[in-house]
């Protein structure tokens, strides 16, 4: 059994490797507090606490930071506690990242628990055969039919339009079989075992009583993909920042709005369209996912017009509808990187949004306006985005 020391960037893919290599293993992050470890461990039994060290016989222990300087810091610390054979674990390959990648480079172990015991503390055994798994991948992905197809249809379609127009271009019927809801101006993921059977959202929202609010009460949203969902009632990132804010001199009421798949711009939508007449102080947008899907977003969406989209959820809602045969990016299994994109034209496109969002957000004085009265203690303050 490994121990994954670090459940960071560089730790969710160390987890992500070791499920495809049928590796056990157990996980410890010193950001995890005890009362919250307790409550990850209902749903994950492989988080531990630091006083449950002694309990395991870890023939490695793999530290996901980045930084080797950390490393060592961190390496010094385990060994006062007994704890030796510590690598530094910060792979990260470049193509776009599948289960079935990883578990390729099966092939090049021997005995994997043995294999990175006996390596060095940088791993280099160790990536050598992830990276000899990723091209043997490639290899046996190298003659798929659907990229073929792809790029018949690139090829006699106008390379100057979105992807969104070559669906439509290709659609065979206007039958439409949507897996997220397409809403006026929005698109929200149904999530039916959610609370809120409306819009989905974990907890239900009562738009009218945040309409209705007292003056003095400040409105905190937060919007997300799933990661705001997580952790289950008590326990979720909106749980805390209420605890949190509760514990102030003034009254606040925190708000979770978040959809799996959404990224900076899908989060504008949906503040313009339910949460723009609410005109709340403080918006904190928490993305990833404009980098997560970068790699299969369109060119002229992300270069031309600024747009960065979760590519799989607006493409193949797109693609049901009008039932095009068209094989989407997110679709090829020989896919790995979209030398047509780089990160500059991701960075300047969320860039471009997220001033787009702060104008939104700071611009809104409807609420005041519509509840002004002589007698209120304090002018409106400038509301605030808050990018997290």
């Amino acid at each position: 059994m490994i121990l994954i020391y670090g459940f960071g960037w560089f730790g969710h893919i160390c987890v992500s490797i070791m499920d495809a290599l049928n590796v056990k293993y157990k996980i410890i992050d010193d950001n995890i507090k005890q009362q919250h470890l307790e409550a990850l461990k209902i749903y994950n039994d492989c988080f531990i606490g630091e006083y449950e060290l002694a309990n395991h016989n870890f023939t490695s222990t793999l530290v996901c930071v980045n930084n080797k300087d950390i490393f060592l810091k961190i390496k010094e610390k385990l060994n006062k506690h007994g704890i030796y054979n510590i690598k530094h674990f910060c792979y990260e390959s470049k193509f776009y990242i599948r289960h079935s990648m990883f578990a390729k480079a099966k092939d090049f172990f021997n005995d994997i628990d043995e294999d990175i015991k006996n390596d060095n503390e940088d791993l280099e055994n160790f990536v050598s055969s992830m990276k000899k798994g990723e091209l043997a991948w490639l290899e046996d992905n190298a003659t798929n039919d659907d990229s073929k197809i792809r790029a018949k249809f690139d090829e006699g379609l106008n390379k100057n339009i979105n992807i969104f127009a070559k669906i439509y271009e290709t659609k065979r019927h206007n039958k439409s079989n949507f897996s997220h809801i397409i809403y006026p101006g929005f698109m929200i993921r149904a999530t039916y075992s959610s609370e809120d059977k409306e819009f989905f959202f974990p907890e239900k929202i009562d738009f009218k009583a945040l309409k209705n609010r007292d003056l003095n009460t400040k409105l905190v949203v937060i919007f997300g993909n799933s990661t705001c969902m997580t952790g289950g009632k008590g326990y979720r990132i909106k749980d805390y920042l209420q605890k949190y804010l509760d514990s102030t001199d003034e009254k606040y009421i925190v708000v979770n709005a978040p959809c799996g798949d959404h990224g900076i711009y899908e989060m504008m939508l949906l503040y313009n369209g339910l949460f723009y007449e609410l005109a709340p102080e403080i918006v904190i947008p928490i993305f990833c996912d404009d980098i997560n899907f970068s790699q299969t977003m369109d060119k002229v969406m992300l270069q031309d017009y600024k747009i960065p989209y979760t590519s799989h959820v607006w493409e193949e809602d797109c693609k049901s509808m009008c039932e095009s045969n068209m094989p989407l990016l997110f679709e090829l299994k020989d896919f790995t990187e979209n030398k047509d994109i780089a990160m500059q034209d991701l960075c300047e496109a969320m860039k471009l949004r997220v001033l787009q969002f702060r104008d939104c957000v700071c611009g809104n004085s409807y609420f005041y306006l519509k509840n002004n009265k002589r007698e209120r203690e304090r002018e409106r303050t400038t509301p605030s985005l808050i990018i997290a």
